[in-house]
């Protein structure tokens, strides 16, 4: 992203919850979930742009709709939840302007995308690497 003739570095993390149900909310599977958002979160706070969750299902949304009350109101604009992959590539396109290219085919973008493995060993190789 390029804004004011500097050069900014911006994530975005796009989350596919098909199938997700209520069990992946308890236990190992909890932690599990927590560990995956905790590394943007807790390594790179400020390079998180968006969380877009794709594919949430009802109850998902209903808890959502709960929770987002009590979080802060730039947090919320980090985190968007879509019922489905259409409603998600429409908004990405239309109103987030993000081009297709750039989104990854299984939301019916152009791009191969990155798998959530790759992602996570190539953001703790650099970890390593700086050992910060």
């Amino acid at each position: 992203m390029k804004q004011n003739g500097q050069q900014r570095y911006k994530h975005i993390l796009m989350v596919d919850l098909t199938g997700m149900g209520m069990g992946m909310l308890a236990g190992s599977k909890r932690k599990t979930i927590q560990k995956i958002f905790g590394i943007g979160s807790h390594y790179y706070p400020e390079t998180m742009w968006r969380i877009y969750l794709i594919n949430t299902p009802m109850v998902f949304r209903a808890v959502w709709a709960v929770v987002k009350q009590f979080l802060h109101p730039i947090t919320l604009n980090k985190v968007k939840v879509y019922k489905n992959s259409a409603e998600a590539l429409k908004k990405m396109t239309t109103e987030e302007g993000i081009p297709e290219a750039s989104l990854p085919d299984w939301l019916g973008g152009k791009n191969p995308g990155l798998s959530s493995y790759d992602y996570l060993t190539k953001l703790i190789s650099v970890k390593r690497k700086h050992g910060s």
